[in-house]
């Protein structure tokens, strides 16, 4: 009996290394946690089967408006994103853009949004409309000094001492709906704004 274990054993284990070994090489799908996303990202890639990294790394443009979308897990995939619009969603969470940072172009407008602190890093953002949320600190985009067109209508910001340096924001700068009392931080460039509600 004991020899004939040890037979059955040395027979099976080289195919159970096999198959862990194969297991392993085979490429691994991206999951995403929300179908929304996946359905979207499957729609530029055109891919029906398995998502791989390389594909993702050829996404630059991503549309996902009014969908209902709460998780953007998955999206970190994207490395190559440049412009992201997620307007009209129910969006609370921004992590998983956090290493996204090539985006230049970035709608949230109308989600869930308290915490806008992963856009600390997006240095190269031109384009920033973040309104109908409920953000009241905006101090992460004192770094995104090439911002030339925002909106950031309809929030709880009361500062905006992280505009101070954002002279190329010349195209579009929404502030109204917003209780803000003091405008001095963008005295010096508010004359070069074209268009502004306040």
């Amino acid at each position: 009996m004991q020899k004939k274990l040890t037979l059955i054993i040395l027979l099976t284990l080289p195919l159970l290394i096999l198959w862990g070994f194969v297991f392993q090489l085979s490429p691994k799908g991206i999951y995403f946690a929300d179908k929304r996303v996946e359905e979207a990202v499957r729609a530029v890639i055109q891919e029906d089967g398995l998502i791989t990294q390389d594909q993702l790394k050829t996404i630059e443009e991503l549309v996902i408006r009014d969908a209902g979308v709460e998780s953007l897990e998955g999206l970190h995939f994207l490395t190559e994103l440049k412009t992201l619009d997620l307007r009209d969603n129910e969006i609370s969470d921004l992590t998983p853009l956090e290493e996204l940072t090539k985006i230049a172009d970035l709608n949230l407008r109308g989600n869930q949004i308290t915490d806008i602190s992963v856009l600390a890093n997006f240095e190269d953002l031109r384009v920033l409309n973040i309104r109908n949320n409920m953000i009241e600190d905006i101090s992460p985009l004192s770094k995104a000094v090439y911002l030339e067109d925002v909106n950031l209508r309809f929030n709880r910001i009361t500062n905006i001492e992280a505009l101070h340096d954002h002279e190329y924001l010349t195209t579009r700068l929404y502030l109204e709906g917003n209780p803000i009392t003091d405008y001095s931080p963008i005295d010096h460039y508010y004359p070069s704004i074209e268009d502004k509600d306040f």
